[in-house]
């Protein structure tokens, strides 16, 4: 605010995520995902529209959710992780239900395989990537640029009618 006067775009897109099967997590782990996740992109969004978005009536906000935020997996066991980014989706439909009103969209993108540093040991696996093929239907994980259009778009005032979606960019998982 200080440097440029207004904040027309947020995208949040922190993450972490605790892999363990869900009897075995420690109050610990399903805290600091669900933290970061969930709550940190509820804090930030807050901010943001409070200081900048609402005053101005104007904003774009994207975050960052999953395709495990809309469906389940037996590949990993990762409950907080689903858990927290489900509640990403929820919220991104609550804020831009509340938001509306002041020319604010609240969407999410639900990314799936993609590398970053928490996936791409996963994923530069053998064997993941055979389990991939199975049940991706473009065969593959997601690779760099890939999301970046589905974002470009989501701040652009081109979306203007585009508010409380969840859009999963992850070659298919989610629609078998």
């Amino acid at each position: 605010m200080d440097h440029f006067g207004r904040i027309d775009i947020l995208h949040n897109n922190a993450g972490y995520g605790a892999t363990k099967e869900a009897e075995l997590l420690t109050d610990d782990e399903w805290n600091k995902t669900v933290d970061v996740d969930l709550t940190g992109t509820f804090k930030m969004s807050r901010a943001v529209a409070r200081e900048a978005m609402i005053p101005q009536k104007y904003g774009r906000i994207i975050n960052t959710a999953s395709m495990f935020g809309l469906v389940g997996t037996m590949a990993t066991p990762t409950s907080p992780y689903a858990a927290a980014k489900g509640g990403v989706v929820n919220l991104t439909r609550q804020l831009a239900a509340e938001w509306a009103k002041y020319n604010i969209t609240v969407n999410a993108i639900c990314p799936g395989t993609f590398p970053t540093e928490l996936t791409r040991s996963t994923i530069d696996n053998d064997e993941y990537k055979a389990y991939t093929k199975t049940v991706v239907p473009v065969g593959r994980s997601g690779v760099d640029g890939e999301l970046d259009s589905t974002v470009v778009y989501l701040a652009s005032p081109k979306s203007s009618y585009v508010t409380g979606q969840a859009i999963a960019v992850d070659g298919g998982y989610t629609c078998i």
